[in-house]
């Protein structure tokens, strides 16, 4: 099952930058240079603007690894695998904790 989510959000990510990539260089010719911003990353996404895909797509791969830890939690969680889950709990507290950091 975590290999399921893994895999599905790899695909959802790899087709979000293929056809940000396909729309990017059919309107401008080139790629991006930099990545949409996170407060116009809705409007350009509703235009369906290149830049916001592929945007997009690098956020869906970055979330990746959280979201499979946190479906792990839940499930060792669930099996009242107490040390494990507060290992895992751990380990997501490290990453989301560095990710907080690393947002201006």
């Amino acid at each position: 099952r975590l290999g399921g989510l893994l895999r599905g959000l790899l695909w959802v990510g790899t087709a979000l930058v293929l056809v940000g990539a396909i729309l990017a260089l059919g309107r401008q010719g080139q790629l991006p240079d930099t990545t949409v911003p996170l407060a116009r990353l809705g409007a350009n996404l509703a235009v369906l603007d290149g830049d916001a895909l592929l945007t997009l797509g690098l956020l869906v791969f970055l979330a990746s690894p959280p979201l499979g830890l946190v479906y792990v939690l839940y499930d060792l969680v669930r099996t009242r695998d107490w040390r494990f889950a507060a290992a895992a709990a751990a380990v997501l507290a490290i990453v989301l904790g560095g990710m907080a950091l690393a947002i201006p």
